[in-house]
């Protein structure tokens, strides 16, 4: 029984995918990894550092059949994405060394190939001494910033649906496999024993920015590029079951991929979604939520995140507002684009992350209903049948939400669990605007006002107690608190266990070049 922590560097930029073991009876995390993903994946890179077993995977734009990430395989318009030129240091380089700065090499730097990295350049026998071209690293594995590892193995879902209980069986025994990605610009598939990579995958529309991994300034001018949330479900795609990876580009990029992982070792690409495909998609932090319509068609639900403005020439079309889509699981075509008519070019929604309600999440995955909020302080219900969106609770632009609502029942009602702030950006940092814990019932219909909800109080120093004025959830739609620290707010979200539900706020320091701040936990009965 491992679990897995991932963690970065700055500066260096790189990254490391380690295993630890945990006894479950008493929940002991061994102190020593058993593995690091990142020390032998530099052994798959030869000693010469001219060549490297890796099996790295990518498609061209728009097209779904997965290549090996070699220089050879690339179009004439993806090698032109591999131009040495616009690298900080091209200046310095003499003639030898802008002759040896080829697309291909820089292909086979991002492989993780040390050949020309700006290194000590020792003679090598049968090389001479290298040219010191670019970046140096310390380790191939690039930063792990906002994705979070998954583990996948057997099936484990009890659908009622055809056919999966023989899809079940069948993959009993698939072997484990922990997926994350990187800002080296790929996702990564590690054995979930042994560490070694199985394979990576760099989407195409991440494509045409990574020679910026090499250049020589980047320790003070970082990218991100595959940054995103991971989610894995089991779905129906044409009568076959299969399991898919969906994964956001986070603060890498605007929009999505998927792959089918039902094979381990061999994966097949499906889709990608950007702004290309439409211009109103905006930066992906959001968990993509693999889901069924209720006439049993396997879906995808992501939002139009934040930002979704025109950059530059760029999605000139792009409007600022609010929308999710709805996606065909199996190619990523947007069966259902929903629209909040909230935002603006120049205040964006920012509705990045969704919670659905299903009708049974082991047994029948069937959406009920999907809820997100924005940065205006609207929380939004979706039916994805109708394909209309209203409003829960519209608080205010002073209480963004920022993190999915947590969703449970008390008496068969369906109550959503949330706080209120955001911690996105250096602005964010000296806001000291009140923000809020949220236990909120939704009727389906109502937008509920502030006089529907009980006040509980918050107060205490080191420890903090909540008031548990009674809640009416029959006749009443719930409760609130006012967080009481200058600048503290939630920007996570809420978990709900056995009854407790559970908040964590942070209070940050008010400038970025102060680290640190503060937080609280706070753990609640949902009734009150």
């Amino acid at each position: 029984n491992f679990i897995y922590i991932a963690n970065y560097r700055t500066v260096k930029w790189d990254g490391e995918l380690s295993a630890y073991t945990i006894d479950l009876s008493t929940g002991t995390i061994s102190n020593t990894a058993v593995w690091k993903a990142a020390t032998l994946l530099d052994a798959k890179i030869g000693s010469l550092g001219d060549s490297d077993t890796r099996t790295i995977y990518t498609s061209s734009t728009g097209a779904s059949a997965l290549k090996s990430l070699t220089w050879s395989n690339l179009t004439s318009a993806e090698q032109a994405y591999f131009d040495t030129t616009k690298l900080s240091q091209y200046a310095d380089w003499n003639t030898t060394e802008k002759a040896a700065a080829t697309g291909e090499t820089l292909v086979n730097y991002l492989r993780g190939q040390f050949r020309y990295e700006d290194q000590d350049p020792l003679p090598i026998s049968g090389f001479g001494t290298p040219a010191r071209l670019y970046r140096d690293r310390e380790k191939a594995l690039g930063d792990i910033v906002h994705s979070q590892p998954v583990y996948v193995k057997a099936p484990f879902y009890s659908f009622t649906d055809s056919g999966y209980s023989a899809f079940k069986s069948a993959q009993a025994s698939r072997t484990g496999t922990v997926y994350v990605a990187a800002n080296d610009g790929l996702l990564h598939a590690f054995d979930a024993n042994t560490g070694q990579e199985r394979w990576a995958y760099l989407p195409a529309p991440i494509m045409k920015n990574l020679w910026q991994l090499a250049d020589e300034n980047y320790a003070t001018n970082h990218k991100f590029f595959v940054d995103g949330p991971i989610a894995v479900s089991d779905v129906n795609i044409g009568g076959t079951w299969k399991t898919i990876l969906v994964g956001g580009f986070g603060k890498g990029g605007r929009g999505y991929y998927a792959l089918d992982i039902t094979v381990p070792t061999a994966p097949v690409a499906l889709w990608t979604f950007t702004a290309d495909n439409n211009p109103n998609v905006g930066y992906s932090y959001g968990m993509p939520m693999i889901t069924k319509l209720g006439d049993g068609t396997w879906v995808v639900l992501v939002t139009s995140g934040y930002n979704n403005i025109p950059e530059g020439s760029s999605y000139a079309a792009a409007d600022g507002k609010g929308y999710l889509y709805v996606l065909n699981a199996a190619t990523g075509a947007a069966i259902k684009t929903i629209g909040t008519d909230i935002g603006s070019v120049g205040s964006p929604s920012g509705l990045a992350h969704l919670n659905v309600k299903v009708a049974d999440f082991e047994t029948n995955n069937t959406a009920l209903r999907a809820y997100g909020g924005d940065l205006d302080g609207n929380m939004w219900r979706f039916d994805l049948d109708a394909g209309t969106a209203s409003k829960v609770v519209a608080l205010s632009s002073n209480q963004p939400i920022t993190a999915p609502p947590e969703l449970g029942e008390i008496d068969g009602k369906t109550i959503l669990f949330f706080g209120t702030g955001s911690y996105l950006g250096q602005t964010d940092l000296s806001n000291t605007q009140v923000q809020s814990l949220y236990g909120i019932r939704d009727d389906g219909t109502t937008t509920v006002s502030m006089a529907g909800l009980v006040q509980q109080t918050i107060s205490g120093s080191a420890t903090r107690t909540v008031t548990s004025n009674t809640v009416n959830w029959t006749t009443g739609y719930g409760w609130y608190a006012n967080l009481v620290d200058g600048g503290e707010r939630v920007n996570l979200p809420a978990q709900l266990y056995f009854g407790t539900v559970i908040f964590a706020s942070t209070v940050p320091t008010a400038t970025a070049c102060q680290p640190g701040g503060y937080s609280w936990m706070y753990f609640l009965d949902f009734n009150t």
